[in-house]
C-alpha cells in the first residue's frame, strides 16, 4: 500500500499542497481528481521525488519513500506523463526496452524482447514495434508509453507487481481507447499485485473505474472516500465551480454526472 500521510508543501510563500492524505491500495484504481490548477500533478510529481522540502510522511509497502534508494524505488513505481519528450528518432521496440533499465543494467537479452512484446500486445500496440516512435499519433504513443512502464513494473519475470502512475494519460485518446485502456488496466490489477493512481478530468469515468478518489482544490483535499461517495453534488460544486445533476440509469452500475 501507498500511504500519503499530512503531506504539505510550500515553494517561497506560495503553499502547493496543504495537509493532504490519502491512500493507494493494490488491486484498485485510485483517481486524484480536481479543476487546473488543483495540485494534482504537483502531489504525484512529490510522490514520484521531483520535491524533497515537503512535510509529512509517504510509505511505499510500509516503507520510508524517502529512504528508499531510486535504483530499488524504480522497479515499484513507474509514470506515465500526459507529455513525454522523445527527441531522438527510436523505433518504439526499442522505447518500450527502456522500461527493463530499472532492473537490466542495460543487459537485452531475449526475455527482454518477450516482455517488450508481451507490454505491446497487452495495449494493442504489437503492430507498431517495428515504426518510429515519432511517427505515432498521440493517442498511439501513449498506449506504447504504457506498455513501456509496464515492463518496467515485471522484474520478477512472473507478474507486474508494484505501482503504476498515470498522468492524464489519455489525452490524445479517443473515446474507444480512453475505454479499452482502463478495462485492460482493470483486468491487470486483479491478476497481479499492481496499483494504479491516475489523474483524471472525467467524472463519469471516475465514477465507473476509478474505486477510490481523492478530490482537490487549490492544494488542499475537499474529501477521500469511495469514488461515489467523494463525487457528490457538493463536492463537485465545490472543486469546480459548476452545478451537475447525478442521475441513476437501470442499465449501469453507477451514477452518471450531468452537466
Amino acid at each position: 500500500m501507498l500511504s500519503i500521510n499530512n503531506i504539505s508543501l510550500s515553494i517561497g510563500k506560495k503553499r502547493l499542497l496543504d495537509d493532504v492524505s490519502f491512500k493507494v491500495a493494490k488491486g484498485s484504481i485510485t483517481g486524484i481528481l480536481g479543476a487546473n490548477g488543483a495540485g494534482k500533478s504537483t502531489l504525484l510529481k512529490l510522490i514520484c521525488g521531483d520535491f524533497h522540502n515537503y512535510t509529512g510522511e509517504i510509505l511505499l509497502d510500509n516503507q520510508q519513500l524517502r529512504n528508499i534508494p531510486a535504483n530499488q524505488l524504480s522497479k515499484q513505481i513507474a509514470l506515465v506523463r500526459q507529455h513525454e519528450s522523445v527527441s531522438t528518432d527510436i523505433k518504439v521496440i526499442d522505447y518500450v526496452l527502456l522500461g527493463t533499465l530499472a532492473y537490466s543494467h542495460g543487459r537485452l537479452n531475449e526475455n527482454a524482447y518477450l516482455k517488450a512484446m508481451k507490454a505491446l500486445r497487452i495495449f494493442e500496440a504489437e503492430i507498431f514495434c517495428q515504426k518510429s516512435y515519432q511517427q505515432l499519433s498521440g493517442g498511439e504513443r501513449q498506449r506504447v508509453q504504457l506498455a513501456r512502464a509496464l515492463v518496467q513494473l515485471n522484474s520478477d519475470d512472473k507478474e507486474y507487481s508494484g505501482y503504476l502512475f498515470l498522468d492524464e494519460y489519455s489525452a490524445h485518446m479517443d473515446i474507444y481507447y480512453q475505454r479499452q485502456t482502463l478495462e485492460i488496466l482493470k483486468s491487470l490489477i486483479l491478476q497481479n499485485s499492481l496499483a494504479i493512481l491516475v489523474i483524471g478530468h472525467d467524472l463519469n469515468i471516475a465514477l465507473e473505474f476509478y474505486e477510490d478518489s481523492l478530490l482537490l482544490k487549490n492544494g488542499k483535499t475537499i474529501a477521500f472516500d469511495k469514488t461515489k461517495n467523494v463525487l457528490t453534488t457538493h463536492n463537485i460544486q465545490k472543486a469546480f465551480n459548476i452545478d451537475v445533476k447525478l442521475v441513476s440509469l437501470e442499465d449501469r452500475a453507477h451514477d452518471l454526472v450531468v452537466f
